[in-house]
């Protein structure tokens, strides 16, 4: 596990970090959980909850192999799984050792991108439908969540239709749709206004009608290039547009130092990491169980107490995510 913010933090989004399915079983039915245990130990030491992507197709699992899948997990790893019932024990294996210790599971990383899925939107919904009975069964308490859509503008979300559409074919029942908002630095920030409430449309259209929005990734494209002030301004009005919007959670991308050069930095000393410890401190609250969405049979996070200082923007968000890009 890498370093640990230096701004309170209520989830811990692990992905980018050795815990991809290729990398917990690597060989048929021999996993390796200790990176794993790793990430879930120090998160529940420091009183946060995890949220767990799950996606990445071993090789000897998958059904076909592109160029375009993405380097840094392998050949195979965008595929859809050749058996869905290998797919089915994999996430039930996670879901049952860690009954109760994670909170959250994000299906697969950015699926509209063909680094990430090489497969259709109707076969990313029958992977949720998968992924969503093995955890319902393992840990009823666990929310799921779907799917990382990376978008930059409203013109992206709209061609996110057939996407959500699958979702609610699917028959899943989600606990939110999430995405990955990624504006250019010479865009308008409030965009996100628009951006969100066209996915809510979107979902409503698709079935999914009242099923919160997260935002699992966000940052700005050329954020690197802008001043010390510009990146506090990006930083704060993404901030409160959000919270406005009653999105929830925000998991800013990325913490460590190893993230994508061309965007916002967050690891310590930087502006973002600057801008996030004043926004805590103009924000911080006391949290109520469990620590983000609360609905219909959540609980609380492991080793959390009702009423304890955290960080979660105007008590519904939290700010940031650990671990990413480990292996770039």
């Amino acid at each position: 596990p890498g370093e640990w913010p230096g701004v309170p933090v209520s989830v811990v989004r692990v992905w980018d970090a050795r815990t991809a399915w290729l990398n917990i079983e690597p060989q048929r039915g021999r996993f390796d959980f200790e990176r794993l245990d790793a990430f879930v130990g120090l998160a529940e030491r420091r009183g946060a909850s995890v949220m767990l992507v799950l996606g990445g197709t071993p090789r000897w699992a998958a059904r076909e192999v592109r160029a375009s899948d993405a380097p840094w997990l392998g050949p195979g790893s965008a595929s859809p799984p050749a058996v869905m019932g290998q797919w089915r024990r994999f996430v039930s294996a996670v879901a049952e050792r860690y009954a109760g210790r994670i909170d959250a599971y994000e299906v697969w990383n950015e699926p509209n991108s063909l680094t990430f899925w090489s497969g259709t939107p109707q076969e990313y919904g029958q992977v949720v439908r998968v992924a969503v009975a093995a955890i319902r069964a393992a840990d009823p308490g666990a929310r799921v969540l779907a799917s990382g859509f990376t978008v930059g503008d409203v013109r992206g979300v709209a061609r996110l239709a057939p996407w959500v559409a699958a979702l609610g074919g699917s028959g899943a029942r989600l606990d939110a749709v999430s995405v990955h908002w990624y504006p250019r630095a010479g865009s308008d920030p409030l965009a996100v206004r628009g951006a969100v409430g066209r996915l809510r449309v979107l979902a409503a259209r698709s079935g999914l009608a009242g099923v919160p929005v997260a935002v699992t990734e966000v940052n700005v494209r050329g954020g690197s290039a802008l001043s010390a002030a510009q990146q506090r301004r990006w930083v704060t009005v993404l901030h409160d547009e959000l919270d406005g919007l009653g999105v929830s959670p925000v998991v800013w991308y990325a913490w460590t130092d190893l993230g994508p050069p061309d965007l916002i930095a967050f690891h310590p000393g930087t502006p973002g990491a600057r801008a996030l410890a004043v926004l805590s401190r103009r924000t911080l609250v006391p949290s109520a169980c469990p620590s983000w969405s609360p609905g219909p049979g959540s609980r609380c996070r492991s080793g959390a107490k009702c009423g304890q200082w955290d960080y979660m923007h105007a008590g519904r968000q939290g700010v940031g995510e650990l671990s990413a890009c480990h292996d770039r």
